[in-house]
């Protein structure tokens, strides 16, 4: 579905650049759209779509000269590769957080982890025991909500 979208998004921009005289927005806004899906897909998807669009690039820029259509194409694969490498970096992260996780519900004492917001991200298997029915599942709460329940705001 994002590959369709993707190809919609193309070639709206694509007719939207013919409208424009001497001025060539595909590049620019193929590397915004891919720098965006690095965000939400995998890396794999990333590579794909760039490839697609690298299509709409290269043909947006028939008209140039053999030396502009060059440093776009290398300038495009260069934007490219960096949202290939954050996609790739989100996704080991991702991975990281996943076994993280894994390893803290192991643990056979209580065991809360809060990110800088004070919302529990990851909790062991003891701690969800421990704790009362109206904070279940654990994750996604406040630690200051679930330590201080008992005082009166």
């Amino acid at each position: 579905m994002f590959y369709i979208f993707s190809i919609l998004y193309a070639l709206l921009i694509f007719f939207w650049d013919r409208t424009i005289n001497d001025v060539v927005l595909i590049p620019m806004l193929s590397l915004f759209w891919l720098l965006l899906a690095s965000f939400f897909r995998r890396s794999l998807e990333v590579i794909q779509i760039a490839c697609i669009l690298l299509f709409f690039v290269i043909y947006s820029l028939r008209l140039e000269c053999w030396e502009v259509i060059l440093i776009r194409s290398i300038t495009f694969v260069v934007g490219s590769t960096l949202a290939v490498i954050v996609a790739t970096l989100r996704e080991q992260a991702a991975d990281r957080f996943k076994q993280l996780s894994l390893v803290i519900k192991s643990v056979p004492m209580i065991v809360v982890v809060s990110d800088s917001q004070g919302s529990i991200i990851a909790t062991s298997d003891v701690a969800d025991s421990c704790i009362h029915s109206d904070y279940h599942p654990l994750i996604g709460h406040a630690l200051p909500d679930i330590l201080l329940s008992h005082l009166h705001p």
